[in-house]
């Protein structure tokens, strides 16, 4: 005899087949390193020190995989030192990235390509202490769909330390992923160290709730045809 699937088990199993994509860009931004990484949909995001970058300076363009990091402002480069450097210091390890030039505001962008895309973020930005104490530090995120998502690093909000303040910023979104992100600075140069990324997806709350639904429906058609 044949038997007949729960209605709500042919409902979960034809809602979250392939075609379900998620389009909510909805994003949580977090000022704490653990918090952030705890938050991570793996709980263990990779994380770029340049602890194996050579030592260079004066460049534009860095290759630090999975990302590459760009300036997008003329006269303004950057360089990967192993040491203190106006005020910004590593966070981890010995080596950091340092900006320097006179541009401000300046850019410099952090991208992915397509098949690495993201879904969290992160890194830490140092040298708060001196010039920047009243900078301006700004994120303009682009996910794979074209659209951009703006953030502001609050200046004020990080940890003194001898070598002026550090603060870290992340993001995490339950959307779209992101390819590139552009942090624009004004007040002087900066430094950054620690840059996280994350590509897998976090689950979207409703298919949490359909895929539940749909292992009840399972367990109860199993028991229905066991008994029969």
């Amino acid at each position: 005899m044949r038997k007949i699937l729960p209605l709500s088990l042919l409902v979960a199993l034809t809602l979250i087949g392939p075609s379900v994509s998620s389009v909510s860009a909805d994003v949580i931004t977090y000022t704490s390193e653990s918090t952030f990484r705890g938050a991570t949909p793996s709980h263990n995001p990779g994380v770029q020190s340049f602890e194996n970058s050579p030592l260079s300076t004066n460049i534009s363009s860095l290759n630090a995989a999975p990302m590459t990091i760009t300036s997008q402002t003329p006269g303004v480069t950057f360089g990967v030192f192993n040491h203190a450097v106006n005020g910004a210091h590593a966070t981890d390890g010995h080596r950091e990235v340092v900006t320097s030039g006179s541009t401000s505001p300046y850019s410099i962008n952090f991208h992915f390509a397509d098949a690495k895309a993201v879904s969290s973020f992160g890194l830490y930005v140092t040298d708060f202490g001196d010039s920047l104490a009243n900078a301006t530090l700004t994120i303009n995120a682009t996910a794979l769909d074209g659209s951009h998502h703006m953030f502001t690093i609050d200046a004020t909000n990080g940890v003194p330390n001898a070598d002026g303040n550090t603060q870290f910023f992340g993001l995490i979104t339950n959307g779209s992923k992101f390819v590139d992100f552009q942090l624009t600075v004004s007040g002087g140069a900066i430094g950054f160290d620690e840059v996280y990324y994350d590509t897998e997806n976090v689950p979207e709350p409703s298919t949490l709730a359909l895929g539940a639904i749909g292992m009840m429906g399972l367990g109860f058609w199993r028991r229905k045809r066991a008994a029969a």
